[in-house]
């Protein structure tokens, strides 16, 4: 009895999760989407970096993507592939967020054409020291090799 609590409470959370987020609310009867599938649909950004600017959207709710399992993010890189193929987008770039600058808590790709000009997007490299690569590459091989 306590186990099906638990997994009644689970459900609940999900669903109220679902039911605020605009996301979820968008996949159902909406006359923007782009093309879909069974597992996600596509959308134009209202926001764009750039014109064509578009948003792959799983269908199922989640808020991280390491919240998926393997099944659930299969059809989205050949979901990918088949747009920039069908649109004839040769040269774009990727982003996908998990929590910072994440501006909507569903997890959702961006798939963005590229300007002449680049998307002006700066990136910070941190200091780092002369060993950093080699104590880094070091440390993170010895935490994967432990989650096998």
């Amino acid at each position: 009895k306590e186990i099906s609590l638990h997994y009644k409470s689970l459900y609940h959370k999900e669903m109220s999760e679902a039911l605020s987020c605009l996301f979820c609310k968008l996949q159902h009867n909406n006359p923007n989407i782009l093309y879909q599938n069974d597992s996600c649909y596509l959308i134009l950004d209202i926001f764009p970096l750039a014109i064509q600017h578009m948003l792959l959207i799983p269908k199922k709710h989640a808020p991280y993507l390491h919240e998926y399992s393997s099944d659930e993010l299969n059809d989205i890189l050949p979901t990918i592939q088949h747009v920039v193929k069908t649109l004839g987008i040769k040269k774009y770039n990727l982003l996908q967020n998990n929590g910072h600058l994440q501006s909507i808590e569903h997890v959702h790709f961006h798939i963005i054409p590229c300007l002449e000009q680049g998307l002006n997007i700066q990136w910070n490299v941190i200091k780092t020291e002369s060993d950093y690569v080699e104590k880094t590459v070091n440390e993170l091989k010895k935490r994967l090799s432990e989650r096998k």
